[in-house]
């Protein structure tokens, strides 16, 4: 039996999904393609912050995307990677390292974090706006008498609407120019464009795929994130591993969940070593969505690293944070805060003898380095299903953390990552994970002759 949609049992956030429900552009529904933006709103209470949702605002109306298209036309998988982040980036090439580049149509926005005027060019172009439509979306909602929070969130909601229409017209012509025999997208569950992509290519009745590409928590109440467990439209979820499957198999039917593995996690980077002496611990903030817990972490590393002067403790944090103000918090000669321009995690993660760390996926990508992991226990701590040392203060820090000296310990908790790590992450024992993606895809592709 599977679990009732916070969709469907939270009112306000049902009563979203039922006017879009209700609301087609083009034979698509629109609910899909908003249900991201729907649940962070009842999440947060809020679209963002005022000057945030003024420039988005102003975007929705007055621009509208573009992308490069690479490949030839007609019977191709098309493929895409639609937002801007270099370790992610990393990650969706690994995926398709295996594919044959001439079998594909290629969709990549990739531009290096770069937020120059032509950066910006290369991604959208001025659109003179169609405020018929815009007027039409505002009636539909007074319609159903529904205002989604104050006047400012439902001009935000209503003009983000207006934006995908625009995508609908933008993204239909690609794919009505192309006509791929399949669509894997990077992340179709929560990225707009990869799912109204999903939904067109779904209407001309061909397969349609989409990449695991972060962590997939137990939630134990509702949260914006839970938008994966509950739009997956794609006929296949590509997974990591077993520890995902058991999860989603809660929220989604069987039969679309396909445990492949992760290209960049087969088999054990790192070597662990004998007993527990370290030197340099990383500490991985979150996302800036988890600030005070961001803060709380400062401040016990404060306390905590003139505790041990002869480790050297480095931090970094998710790329949405202002690193330069995170910077200036530290205050200890051996602090330190490692941009993330300047070094990958995966280079932190090979020169740490520990983390220390919140909500975040390199939880479970440091198991493949034998890392002692620390996890602060801050009130939204996402259940990851994996062993950590929790704690909460200094003194619980301390006592776990000096535990380890103990080799038996030490031991113990380096067999219990072990045992994690082979559980998130499906080892294959003769095809690479990007050979594996292929055939399923050919395998599971409409019409495909094997």
């Amino acid at each position: 039996m599977k679990s009732i949609k916070y969709s469907d049992s939270i009112p306000k956030l049902n009563k979203i999904k039922q006017v879009l429900l209700d609301l087609n552009y083009k034979n698509l529904e629109l609910w899909p393609s908003m249900a991201p933006s729907a649940y962070f709103f009842i999440h947060n209470k809020t679209m963002g912050t005022t000057l945030f949702q003024i420039l988005r605002i102003f975007k929705f109306v007055f621009f509208k995307e573009k992308f490069n298209v690479i490949g030839d036309k007609k019977n191709k998988i098309l493929v895409s990677f639609l937002i801007d982040r270099k370790d992610h980036h990393n990650l969706w090439k690994s995926c398709l390292s295996k594919f044959n580049k001439t079998d594909l149509i290629i969709l990549d926005s990739f531009q290096n974090g770069r937020r120059d005027i032509l950066s910006i060019l290369n991604r959208f172009s001025i659109s003179f706006p169609n405020f018929f439509k815009i007027y039409g979306i505002h009636q539909h909602f007074k319609k159903h008498r529904l205002i989604v929070g104050s006047r400012l969130d439902h001009i935000y909601f209503i003009t983000q609407i207006y934006f995908q229409f625009k995508k609908i017209d933008y993204l239909s012509g690609i794919v009505d120019e192309y006509v791929p025999r399949s669509y894997v997208a990077y992340s179709s569950y929560r990225n707009n464009d990869e799912t109204i992509l999903t939904q067109l290519v779904n209407a001309i009745n061909k397969s349609t795929f989409t990449f695991q590409n972060y962590i997939i928590p137990k939630f134990k109440r509702f949260d914006y994130e839970t938008i994966t467990y509950e739009n997956m439209i794609s006929d296949y979820f590509l997974l990591w591993g077993k520890s995902s499957y058991d999860t989603l198999k809660k929220h989604l039917e069987k039969n679309k969940l396909i445990i492949c593995g992760n290209p960049l996690y087969e088999g054990i980077i790192k070597k662990p070593i004998k007993r527990f002496d370290p030197k340099v611990c990383t500490i991985f903030l979150s996302h800036p969505n988890f600030k005070k817990s961001n803060l709380n972490i400062i401040d016990i590393m404060d306390k905590f690293s003139r505790e041990y002067p002869h480790i050297k403790f480095q931090f970094n944090a998710h790329p949405d944070n202002n690193e330069s103000e995170l910077a200036k918090l530290l205050d200890g000669k051996n602090l330190f805060y490692i941009f993330n321009n300047s070094c990958t995690k995966e280079e932190l993660l090979r020169k740490s003898d520990f983390i220390i760390m919140y909500n975040s996926t390199i939880l479970i990508e440091a198991l493949a380095y034998a890392l002692p992991i620390f996890r602060y226990n801050g009130d939204d701590m996402k259940d990851m299903l994996v062993f950590s040392n929790n704690f909460v203060n200094f003194v619980e820090l301390k006592d776990s953390f000096e535990s380890l000296f103990d080799p038996i310990t030490y031991s113990k908790v380096l067999r219990l990552h072990k045992k994690d790590y082979k559980n998130c992450f499906f080892q294959p024992s003769n095809d690479s994970v990007s050979e594996i993606y292929k055939k399923i895809i050919k395998n599971k592709t409409k019409g495909s002759h094997i």
